[in-house]
């Protein structure tokens, strides 16, 4: 019975987001809106993290699985892709390392920050 609720949880914040962003003026995922509201819930601990914590983890172990439908699809439209396949990959790679190196950026910030904040 708890996974149920887990998964009713889950469920309810993602529908919920979906509302939200479409009554927004402006096009917004329903998805990033969903993981605002449970960032929110739980930052006000209006959830706990053992009120999703089993849902998510069998959804972050599973993760793989979801990544099948976008690699059919591309898979599928190959054709319409080869002749730009090589400036595709050279924006895949690009953006990794972009992202790579500002998340790395971003946790070297973030730990000065810290041991400047605990010195104090």
């Amino acid at each position: 019975m708890k996974i149920l609720k887990q998964i009713t949880i889950v469920f309810l914040l993602c529908w919920l987001g979906e509302v939200i962003s479409a009554l927004l003026p402006f096009a917004f995922p329903g998805s990033i809106v969903a993981m605002l509201l449970l960032l929110g819930c739980l930052s006000t601990s209006l959830l706990r993290i053992e009120d999703v914590s089993g849902f998510a983890g069998f959804l972050l172990a599973n993760m793989a699985f979801f990544f099948i439908p976008a690699g059919v699809s591309i898979l599928d439209s190959f054709g319409a892709i080869q002749n730009d396949l090589l400036p595709i990959l050279a924006v895949i790679v690009l953006s990794t390392l972009i992202t790579a190196a500002v998340t790395g950026g971003s946790i070297l910030l973030i730990t000065k920050l810290q041991k400047r904040g605990s010195a104090r």
